[in-house]
């Protein structure tokens, strides 16, 4: 479990720190047409009783391969989840997603902890340990990469 492994002072491959990440809300996703995108029930885990979905979204092109989008409290006015969506950067969705990997974690003082390797545009042949930490009471998402690791 590689979240436990970060937690108890595992060590990374450095090197991956010049890598960008970027977080927005999906209304203001520039990656292609977010409703166009094409999401599978394959393709997402569900956590917190089912009131966050992980969702991995193919965007079908070249440039902007997958992305990330998670629904999650709190809810708005309306009665919808938040939306946020992760990717390379604000134009670009990462090489691939490794979903089948993905390891969460919540701790109460944090929210919602997920670790899933990733492969990028600019290095598509090495995985990279992408941390997400997720607030469910405020809605705050924030992405890093932790550094290149081995992939089994």
């Amino acid at each position: 479990m590689l979240l436990r492994g970060l937690m108890a002072g595992a060590v990374l491959i450095s090197g991956a720190a010049g890598l960008a990440q970027s977080v927005q809300p999906c209304s203001n996703a520039n990656l292609g047409a977010v409703s166009g995108l094409k999401p599978s029930t394959d393709n997402q885990k569900l956590f917190a009783n089912g009131k966050t979905i992980f969702k991995l979204l193919d965007a079908g092109t070249e440039k902007s391969k997958m992305i990330i989008q998670i629904s999650s409290p709190p809810f708005k006015e309306d009665g919808t989840k938040t939306c946020q969506v992760i990717a390379f950067t604000a134009e670009e969705g990462f090489d691939k997603i490794l979903l089948d990997q993905l390891d969460a974690l919540y701790d109460p003082s944090i929210g919602l902890l997920f670790d899933i390797p990733v492969s990028t545009p600019e290095t598509p042949d090495k995985w990279t340990l992408l941390q997400i930490n997720l607030n469910q009471a405020t809605g705050k998402l924030d992405a890093d990469f932790m550094g290149y690791i081995g992939v089994n």
